[in-house]
């Protein structure tokens, strides 16, 4: 399903009206009670004049909508500007691109700054009681000197030496609890670190250091929303390593890791920016070209598979010349009104043309077509 230039394809999951009740009171409690309340009258409004059904998977992504989410708004404002009509099924498909993915590391990271936050005020609070409490101690004591001095009645006297002990225990309780909570915070700090880390982790390639197939996923999403957003170009490049499979059956899995690792270190060395160069899967690699056309992203993609190709590799044990490693490369350039499943597939159409038509080499989408591109 097309959305402007964006375009998303998900299957339905089983508890995603669940997931949409959770994904709302999680919105919901970001908002104030006069907010949300706008905020759910405009989607409920925003659903009859459309008349799309106001079940809880619908609500979710107009409340979000009306909310000012940029990528909801994004992408059904680039349907309503071409007057397409938003039906059940696109609903569903619009509900599974936003507001269904799994967000449990950045919540717990959002939780973990909303604590450190908290402790933060608190801390805040404690350090000016604090300072309340040791005016009061001070004024009580003058108080107490001064019933000294005049001599005042006993009984008045222990009154006073009563309130001032108490008064101390109070200060030193304030600042024990202050204590704990400076102690809570460094560790809310740590502890919002190592969940920035494993996050990182969790999107990485442990082999090559690449990004891996759920960071590319949510990469190109927001690619795709970029440039829908600005009309500006994208390309996408999928590689494959020329027959690896035979390169591991004749050197064994250990050296083949090796050749994965190499193309990773390639990879990284031959992009800059923010593009973003990922594991896609096995021996296949992507790499997002943001703001750059076709033409270019040959050029890129042809530079990358020269520096392979001129890699020579040995086995380090036995000092034995190994194969020459090279690659395939198809390129294809994000185009209005396609899904972004077809930007893969157009991606993936022109690598297999290029492995089927003699590999190591570079084959854009329009050279399977035939198109002409200007510029190149």
């Amino acid at each position: 399903m097309s959305v402007g230039r964006v375009s998303f394809t998900a299957a339905a999951t089983p508890m995603a009206g669940s997931a949409a009740l959770e994904g709302f009171w999680t919105m919901y409690s970001e908002h104030g009670l006069r907010e949300a309340t706008e905020y759910a009258d405009q989607a409920r409004t925003l659903m009859e004049q459309r008349q799309i059904a106001p079940h809880p998977n619908n609500f979710a992504l107009w409340y979000r909508y009306a909310a000012d989410q940029p990528d909801v708004r994004i992408a059904l404002d680039a349907l309503i500007r071409k007057g397409e009509v938003i039906d059940e099924e696109r609903s569903r498909m619009l509900f599974e691109a936003f507001c269904s993915d799994d967000r449990a590391q950045a919540s717990l990271c959002g939780m973990a700054e909303s604590l450190e936050r908290e402790i933060g005020t608190v801390l805040e609070s404690l350090a000016c009681a604090g300072r309340n409490a040791k005016d009061y101690t001070q004024l009580l004591e003058h108080a107490l000197g001064e019933a000294e001095q005049a001599q005042v009645e006993d009984r008045l006297f222990r009154v006073f030496a009563r309130l001032l002990s108490r008064t101390r225990m109070m200060s030193e309780h304030s600042r024990e609890v202050e204590r704990q909570l400076e102690t809570a915070l460094a560790e809310t700090s740590r502890l919002k670190q190592e969940l920035a880390g494993a996050r990182r982790q969790a999107l990485t390639d442990s082999l090559t250091g690449l990004a891996n197939r759920s960071r590319f996923d949510e990469a190109l999403h927001s690619a795709v929303l970029a440039a829908a957003e600005t009309s500006m170009p994208l390309s996408l490049l999928l590689i494959d390593i020329d027959h690896f499979k035979n390169f591991n059956d004749d050197y064994g899995h250990v050296i083949g890791d090796q050749v994965l690792r190499l193309l990773g270190t390639v990879l990284t060395d031959n992009i800059k920016g923010f593009d973003l160069a990922a594991r896609f899967g096995g021996e296949e690699f992507a790499v997002i070209l943001p703001d750059t056309a076709s033409c270019d992203g040959r050029r890129v993609a042809d530079n990358i598979r020269r520096k392979v190709a001129e890699k020579k590799l040995f086995n380090r044990q036995t000092g034995q010349k190994l194969a020459t490693v090279t690659v395939s490369i198809g390129v294809a350039e994000f185009a209005a009104d396609e899904p972004v499943s077809g930007l893969i597939e157009r991606a993936d159409r022109a690598l297999y043309f290029a492995k089927r038509t003699g590999r190591n080499r570079v084959i854009a989408d329009e050279d399977v077509h035939g198109a002409k591109v200007a510029n190149c």
